[in-house]
């Protein structure tokens, strides 16, 4: 639904999606030209779907869905099997249900199903540490294999979704107690990565596995107010994206050629804005610690492109100056008005991280849409793009 919005205004955020269906702007809802148009087609599609979740792999008796789920002979048999990945994310899905079909009888089955599923994450998935299971099989029980990092931190996602929802604070408090054993048992600080199973040293990331422990950050960030996350996300983001990334552009900092030296190719164009394409499979031995971890004198002028972007709410902005200065890092719109001050004072030599919650001065939220970062410092100035989606 969020994205074929008809609203032109929405165009920042939703490039790729326009270029696929050539519309500008999308073509109007039924309810304007009696026609089913692209925006109707997939909230018809989205309610086709949910309600095929729901009768196929709902299990009423153990209040779970089901991995897998089939017909035979036209009845419904379902499988024995939950993972903790697949529980997590139905109820982030079963989130937005409930959001964009307010109003309507799926919205309460789906709130419903919500509650199930998050009370048997609860109830059957996580030990009294906070670590979760990997699984979980009617009629045997949890598995105790080696969690592995997808599983927790889709837990803890799923149930700060439950939390949004309905305020239980249990579906709360066992988010909490899920992120403090994923960054006490899961994150290794001076190798700036994560394991990717519980007390095994080789990590094994995916683009699947990077997406859930970084969706897991944004989440406990957002929810739970954890301010360290973000600082933790864009560590593990230079270490390990950096690196899996097989082909880079303007937004990861690169000028051209190969500029910033890390072995990736430059693409100056990437086709209808798409991300850089991650590698299948990278590893990493953390316990061997890296010389990023030592300290570096700054010895130039640096203005980094921000992290994550385009980003919702906040982004973080890095900087270095190599010499006590005066420094002014400022936010403008497109037409180059001043929306926010973010640093405007002294600075000794160092590095500098701020972040930004895209508000403006006064503290009111500011829209959708592609906004410049300047750093002035002594006679030097430097200029970046960002993009805030919504």
């Amino acid at each position: 639904k969020n994205m074929t919005d008809p609203n032109n205004s929405s165009d920042p955020q939703h490039l790729a999606y326009k270029s696929v269906f050539d519309g500008d702007p999308f073509p109007a809802p039924m309810a304007q030209t009696g026609v089913p148009g692209i925006f109707d087609l997939f909230m018809g599609t989205s309610k086709v779907i949910t309600l095929n979740l729901l009768a196929m792999h709902f299990n009423q008796t153990e209040g779970t869905f089901v991995d897998v789920a089939n017909l035979v002979g036209g009845n419904v048999q379902q499988g024995n099997t939950i993972t903790t990945f697949n529980a997590g994310y139905t109820i982030s899905i079963l989130k937005q249900v409930v959001g964009e079909f307010a109003g309507t009888p799926l919205e309460t089955m789906a709130i419903n199903a919500l509650n199930a599923q998050a009370n048997f994450l609860v109830n059957n998935l996580i030990n009294s540490e906070g670590r979760f299971f990997n699984q979980y099989e009617i009629g045997v029980g949890a598995d105790n294999s080696p969690t592995l990092v997808e599983n927790q931190s889709a837990a803890i996602r799923g149930l700060l979704a439950a939390y949004q929802i309905t305020n239980d604070a249990n579906y709360l408090n066992a988010a909490q107690s899920g992120y403090d054993y994923l960054i006490s048992h899961f994150y290794v600080p001076s190798a700036h990565s994560f394991r990717t199973e519980d007390g095994n040293n080789i990590a094994t990331y995916t683009p699947l596995n990077f997406a859930v422990i970084s969706g897991a950050l944004r989440e406990a960030n957002l929810v739970i107010g954890v301010s360290d996350a973000p600082a933790i996300y864009t560590r593990f983001f230079k270490k390990v994206a950096n690196v899996m990334q097989l082909s880079e552009d303007i937004a990861t900092g690169e000028s051209g050629s190969d500029s910033d030296g890390d072995g990736v190719p430059y693409i100056p164009e990437q086709p209808n804005n798409l991300p850089p394409v991650f590698a299948t499979e990278a590893t990493l031995d953390l316990t061997i610690t890296s010389v990023e971890d030592e300290i570096v004198q700054v010895t130039d002028y640096k203005l980094e492109q921000n992290y994550p972007n385009p980003f919702n709410p906040s982004t973080i902005i890095s900087f270095d100056v190599p010499n006590d200065t005066y420094v002014k890092l400022s936010v403008y719109n497109i037409i180059g008005q001043e929306i926010a001050q973010l640093v405007s004072e002294n600075k000794k030599a160092g590095h500098y991280q701020v972040n930004w919650n895209g508000s403006d001065n006064l503290g009111n939220k500011v829209s959708s849409g592609v906004y410049l970062y300047t750093l002035k410092a002594s006679d030097r100035s430097f200029t970046k793009k960002m993009i805030l989606t919504k």
